[in-house]
């Protein structure tokens, strides 16, 4: 799906000026038929079952107009970062189902589901982790949760900057201890698909740079352990030549083990503390000044 897109859908949605959203037909149709049934009525009791429907009712517009709004959220690089379609499990096609009325909901056993798209459906890998119902639908619970999953990962960036910062103010660069700082207190227990994905340093990502080094062969200077055989080997097209497909395609395949994945990013990171090491206070420079790309490799 094409970033300006997206973008421009979730701040379409955002830009409202009603804060209900739901089609007012929606609504009304839903309302209709209590209306009928309270004037109908003849006990206070009846009455009163009907009131508490509509209560039901009031909550389940208020539960859809949260879920778009935390839908319309995922357009904002300051929680999301500016790769958010970029990550594995994003429900890009879902979300725009969801803040544009497209989105097929159902209320079951007094919780909320929502159909996940048909793209979404086939590309996420992670919705073998929750119960779907008739296939394709997901609860509100669930579905926020994995929303929530693909944030920015703060707490590990401040904890990565902390770790280059401490370097700086020391004169011996121990490479194995700081893998194994990154590895075992920061990566493995961090949000893996944001230290993957997202701008942790500089204007580009951990893929980005893979991917790009991975093209011309000099995937050695980010400290990856990846050797030339393993690359020829998983080459799609074989021919000699690793093309932007071709590095896509390899990236997927050698990040498919999630260890081995670790592993990859905290030599990634390692790389990076000991070529800037010598540069002071480097959490506070701007991250996003223009030219500015603080990782710059010997």
């Amino acid at each position: 799906m094409d970033k300006k897109i997206y973008n421009s859908i979730m701040q379409e949605h955002k830009n409202r000026v009603h804060p209900i959203s739901v089609p007012k037909e929606q609504i009304a149709n839903a309302l209709y038929p209590l209306q009928t049934e309270f004037l109908n009525s003849s006990s206070n009791l009846g009455r009163q079952k009907v009131l508490d429907k509509v209560a039901d009712l009031t909550k389940e517009v208020g539960d859809i107009e949260d879920l778009k709004d935390l839908a319309s959220k995922t357009s904002n690089i300051k929680k999301y970062g500016s790769n958010y379609l970029g990550k594995k499990n994003n429900f890009a096609n879902t979300n725009v189902d969801i803040v544009s009325n497209k989105a097929e909901i159902k209320t079951i056993n007094g919780m909320q589901y929502v159909k996940v798209n048909d793209n979404d459906l086939k590309s996420n890998v992670m919705l073998d982790q929750v119960d779907l119902i008739e296939g394709n639908y997901i609860s509100f619970h669930d579905y926020k949760d994995f929303l929530k999953k693909n944030e920015f990962d703060f707490k590990s960036s401040d904890a990565i900057y902390n770790i280059i910062n401490t370097i700086n103010e020391s004169e011996n660069f121990n490479r194995d201890s700081i893998f194994n700082n990154l590895k075992n207190n920061i990566i493995g227990s961090g949000n893996l698909e944001s230290l993957i994905n997202d701008n942790i340093f500089g204007n580009k990502s951990f893929k980005e740079n893979f991917i790009e080094t991975l093209m011309d062969a000099s995937y050695e200077d980010l400290g990856l352990s990846v050797t030339e055989e393993e690359i020829k080997e998983l080459d799609p097209t074989n021919d000699g030549k690793i093309s932007m497909e071709d590095a896509v395609v390899i990236f997927g395949k050698l990040t498919e083990d999630k260890n081995q994945t670790i592993d990859y990013v905290a030599e990634y990171f390692t790389k990076f503390a000991e070529q800037n090491r010598t540069k002071p206070n480097l959490q506070d420079q701007n991250k996003e000044q223009t030219g500015y790309d603080p990782y710059e490799f010997a």
